[in-house]
């Protein structure tokens, strides 16, 4: 069985292979991870770019399915520390050129309802030169935390979402995330949406909005009961003048 290995095998001729047009360069690959966090599901789109001339060989379909096999084995999914497989939802694609060979996997894990830290591991070549990016979504799930977002004196100050980065750390994307409470469900939007518009609102927020709602009962009500009072009098006095 052909492995990534061995397509890459040919990777010693990178010096002496004139430059082709790609994206970083024709010794790097680009590992791409666009994770939406669903219902009851995790969703991943992995794309992979490698550009032709570290392909070795010129590969036949059978060495092109292999690696899309391998890939898919190379991302590594743990819910609260618990390994989950991945169901491939469709076949990879593999759309090839003159400078690239880019590999599509869509693949699903399931997701129970609940408080849940999870971790997405690329393994798949660690051993060449790459550049990572990653963007994540949420439909109807609270993002806590996001190894993508950078803090400072615990505020949220940049989000590198899509930002291409060398740094080998970029292999790994943590996050966390929960359900809503019923008083923070209204202010989350009701599609999907990136990540950082799915966190948490502040509770100035969500207690103070509370707050007014009840206030807003008690005032009204207090203005029925009293206006309910009057007309009750009014109707008594009426009665009482007509009896006279």
């Amino acid at each position: 069985m052909f492995t990534i290995r061995h397509i890459l095998c040919g990777t010693a001729l990178w010096a002496a292979i004139p430059a082709a047009a790609h994206p970083f360069s024709t010794k790097t690959i680009s590992h791409r991870l666009a994770v939406t966090v669903q219902q009851d599901q995790l969703r991943v789109y992995y794309t992979v770019d490698v550009p032709t001339t570290l392909m070795g060989r010129k590969p036949d379909a059978r060495m092109l399915k292999s690696m899309g096999e391998d890939l898919q084995n190379g991302l590594a999914l743990q819910v609260d520390e618990v390994g989950i497989q991945f169901v491939p939802l469709e076949s990879p694609t593999i759309i090839q050129d003159d400078d690239t060979h880019r590999f599509t996997l869509s693949l699903a894990a399931p997701v129970q309802h609940g408080e849940h830290k999870i971790r997405l591991s690329n393994g798949n070549m660690p051993d060449i030169t790459a550049v990572h990016s990653a963007v994540v979504s949420s439909h109807g799930w609270v993002v806590v935390d996001n190894s993508l977002w950078r803090m400072h004196n615990h505020k949220w100050v940049r989000d590198d979402s899509d930002r291409w980065s060398f740094d080998p750390s970029r292999r790994t994307l943590d996050l966390q995330i929960r359900p809503p409470t019923l008083l923070e469900r209204p202010w989350l939007p009701a599609g999907e949406v990136a990540a950082h518009e799915a966190r948490a609102p502040s509770p100035q927020q969500v207690y103070g909005a509370a707050a007014l709602f009840a206030g807003g009962l008690l005032l009204f009500g207090g203005l029925g009961y009293r206006a309910k009072r009057s007309a009750s009098t009014t109707a008594t006095r009426s009665a009482a003048s007509t009896s006279d």
